[in-house]
């Protein structure tokens, strides 16, 4: 979560997580406007085009924490019920996707996109069997529906996350 910084010797600045890949962002050779980002303790020199993009990116890491915490006692919560244990390793795969989005890990982050979308298929395919089959009461087939949509909501946010994920290399200028 974005802070506003404030140094006991006068300026104020924007403050991120330390995990944010933008304070790796290129020094601009033309001399460019920059701002005074603080990624955890440490000050960085972004290009004031970049802060926005910076704080972005840390709002949707948060959201995305938020959805794979929710999916992990989801899956936990189901282990519990009916004791599968593919839903107890598949707890470890929302992990993965929380520590992807805290550290901005593109690997781990890769791992939880394809663990959602076989999810949203397979929601999907739940949904064309229940209505083939009809087997289900009237509640079912208003529930179904919502949780595909909901689910897709949840791919397409985490897949939206990843393509905002910068690659800028290693070089950045440090301030303090």
């Amino acid at each position: 979560m974005a802070v506003i910084v404030e140094n006991p010797d006068g300026p104020v600045f924007l403050g991120v997580s330390p995990d944010n890949p933008y304070k790796h962002i290129p020094s601009e050779e033309d001399g460019g406007d920059t701002e005074r980002v603080a990624f955890g303790t440490t000050v960085f020199l972004i290009p004031t085009r970049y802060v926005d993009f910076a704080l972005q990116l840390e709002k949707h890491s948060y959201n995305v924490r938020i959805f794979s915490v929710l999916d992990f006692f989801m899956n936990l919560f189901n282990f519990i019920v009916t004791g599968y244990v593919a839903s107890m390793l598949i707890s470890f795969i929302s992990l993965m996707g929380y520590y992807g989005a805290l550290k901005y890990d593109r690997t781990r982050l890769v791992g939880y996109m394809f663990y959602q979308i076989l999810m949203t298929i397979g929601r999907y395919a739940f949904l064309v069997n229940a209505l083939v089959t009809h087997q289900y009461n009237e509640i079912t087939y208003f529930v179904l529906p919502v949780m595909a949509l909901v689910q897709t909501y949840i791919t397409w946010y985490v897949i939206r996350f990843y393509m905002m994920l910068p690659n800028f290399g290693t070089r950045y200028t440090q301030v303090e």
